[in-house]
């Protein structure tokens, strides 16, 4: 599986040339409670793979960010994650275990950017838009001090998501998304 990503990241960067700045790598690590293995097992067989590949990303197209899509509760492993290479960390669900927003930002802030966490999918689909739009405030206040966040929802935006809560999401994400950031 390693030389097929080094094959495809290398079609993928050939193809898009310069106009690219970000590429994600993606295996879920985690699930809503725990790790999916042992951090031993990931430490022993999985991180030197993947650090092998980022560094082949970025050897491929120097500056480029390599972000890693997990879902889940994988905060053992984040250590693991910025060692190997990667940059930013992607959907940040801060409602796994573990997973506390605050608790990343101070803990990785400074080596790690974070790439979604704006609000939780299971409060976008069935809160109100009121309630949506203090997580947003509140997220974005957690994550974005200093820089390093990039607001997105946890996951994609789901079928069952009513109108009036995403336009809640979008319009809490512009009123309290610039910088300088509000009080």
């Amino acid at each position: 599986m390693l030389e097929h990503h080094f094959v495809y990241y290398e079609a993928l960067l050939e193809a898009v040339g310069a106009h690219i700045d970000a590429v994600a790598v993606s295996d879920d690590l985690g699930g809503q409670t725990a790790l999916l293995f042992a951090p031993d097992l990931f430490r022993r067989i999985y991180k030197p793979r993947l650090a092998r590949l980022v560094a082949h990303i970025k050897q491929l197209r120097p500056g480029i960010i390599v972000y890693m899509h997990s879902d889940g509760a994988i905060f053992d492993i984040i250590p693991d994650l910025i060692e190997a290479g990667i940059d930013a960390l992607n959907p940040v669900q801060f409602t796994a275990a573990g997973m506390d927003a605050g608790r990343l930002k101070q803990t990785f802030g400074t080596d790690l950017a974070f790439w979604g966490g704006g609000v939780d999918n299971e409060l976008l689909a069935r809160g109100t838009p009121q309630a949506v739009a203090e997580q947003v405030r509140r997220q974005i206040l957690t994550l974005g001090p200093g820089g390093g966040y990039v607001f997105a929802s946890v996951h994609n935006i789901s079928a069952e998501a009513p109108p009036e809560n995403v336009v809640a999401f979008f319009e809490a994400a512009h009123e309290y998304g610039g910088y300088p950031l509000p009080a």
